[in-house]
């Protein structure tokens, strides 16, 4: 009997360890949950819109009327108007006392403009022309398609008053010419041959 109940302990003795080794071991297995929470959501803003600015190319042509050398005669009343028939060349037009190297006026006149020169003081001048495309205005000379010109007849201003009280009357003199490098009574001349000083240096 001594023998059993030796055995039942031992077997008893047994299995309390074993259940105690099993808690042992199976207790620091059991974790609590942990809540985890989702990330965040990144959100790709657009990338801000950069407005172009475009420049407006400033022309290098001068408007017309634009005074390059002299000044224009204010003092007459004789009118030179000059329509420039060409379609796609500017003009610069030269009006210079003979004997005389610098000119009394030179004028831009773009293509498909008219300029009048008013108010000139009488006397005798002579018409340069030159025509051309691509203004330099450092050199204030056309770079491309140059033409130039010397109108053949002399250009002479004078004005006319009555002295009779009773045929009173007063006249000045008017020229008036569509320009081109093809017109007529125009003389084709070389560069050496127009005005040197046709602007202001």
């Amino acid at each position: 009997m001594n023998r059993v109940f030796v055995v039942l302990a031992i077997i008893l003795l047994v299995t309390g360890m074993g259940v105690s080794l099993c808690i042992s071991k199976t207790s620091p297995g059991i974790q609590t949950p942990v809540e985890i929470s989702p990330l965040p959501t990144i959100t790709t803003l657009p990338s801000p819109t950069v407005p172009q600015v475009t420049s407006t190319p400033v022309s290098s042509r001068p408007l017309t009327g634009t005074v390059l050398a002299g000044e224009i005669p204010e003092e007459g009343v004789g009118d030179l108007i000059l329509h420039n028939n060409d379609t796609s060349l500017d003009a610069v037009a030269v009006l210079l006392v003979p004997g005389l190297d610098t000119p009394t006026v030179s004028v831009y006149i773009r293509h498909g403009e008219k300029y009048s020169f008013a108010s000139i003081d009488d006397g005798i001048y002579i018409l340069y022309l030159v025509f051309g495309s691509d203004w330099d205005p450092g050199t204030e000379h056309f770079m491309t398609d140059t033409h130039y010109l010397r109108y053949s007849d002399i250009l002479n201003f004078r004005t006319f008053s009555s002295t009779n009280p009773e045929n009173t009357y007063f006249r000045f003199s008017t020229y008036e010419f569509w320009i081109s490098p093809g017109m007529e009574d125009a003389n084709t001349i070389t560069p050496n041959e127009f005005p040197q000083r046709a602007r202001n240096s």
